[in-house]
């Protein structure tokens, strides 16, 4: 019996650095796309990133440096939620029509900046209590749909999802979601993510 696909249309997983277990644990997912978050640019290990990328078609953004994603010729960049430097990008992508501009916000004025910057798929976190967030900056599912059910762009929860918790990211209705350490965190191979719309799971 053939398995459905999963429902979700992106599965964002931020890297720094990668290696062997990283890469079964990564080729074991469904619509991967890959964010090189590494703040101080580290050539060896983006240039290990983009080649595994490359070769298994996944699509590759990278943190805040629009000159090194249009040099390498990347799927987009990522505007850091602390950015508001960045101008409106709209005159960038017309002339990039193939580059996507996504926006990691943590409250409303962070959502706004991004609007305003040309962003179309906002990462919001943090959904789920982790050791990088206090208790009070976790939103929980309640909070998150509350504070950006009249967002007009597309918002994909990032922040303390793993294997306990990730069945409850059916409840925000998104497209897309974000990981870390769900995938480079583990000591071990992990099993595909499945979320259904029916709220079935494997």
């Amino acid at each position: 019996m053939q398995r459905a696909k999963p429902y979700y249309k992106k599965l964002f997983i931020f890297l720094d650095n990668i290696n062997e277990l990283i890469k079964i644990n990564i080729l074991k997912q469904h619509n991967v796309s890959i964010i090189f978050n590494k703040e101080q640019f580290d050539n060896s290990n983006f240039e290990i990133i983009k080649k595994f990328s490359k070769k298994n078609k996944i699509e590759l953004y990278i943190l805040d440096n629009f000159k090194l994603a249009i040099k390498h010729k990347l799927n987009g960049v990522v505007i850091s939620h602390n950015n508001r430097k960045t101008t409106y990008c709209g005159n960038f992508l017309s002339r990039y029509k193939k580059f996507d501009i996504i926006g990691k916000v943590h409250n409303q004025l962070d959502y706004y900046f991004k609007q305003r910057q040309g962003c179309k798929t906002v990462i919001f976190s943090t959904i789920f209590l982790n050791e990088k967030y206090s208790l009070n900056q976790v939103r929980g599912v309640l909070k998150f749909n509350l504070i950006s059910m009249n967002w007009r762009l597309e918002v994909c929860p990032l922040g303390g999802i793993n294997f306990k918790n990730y069945k409850k990211i059916l409840l925000t209705k998104n497209k897309s979601f974000a990981i870390k350490s769900l995938i480079t965190k583990q000591q071990n191979e992990v099993v595909k993510i499945y979320l259904f719309n029916q709220n079935k799971f494997l």
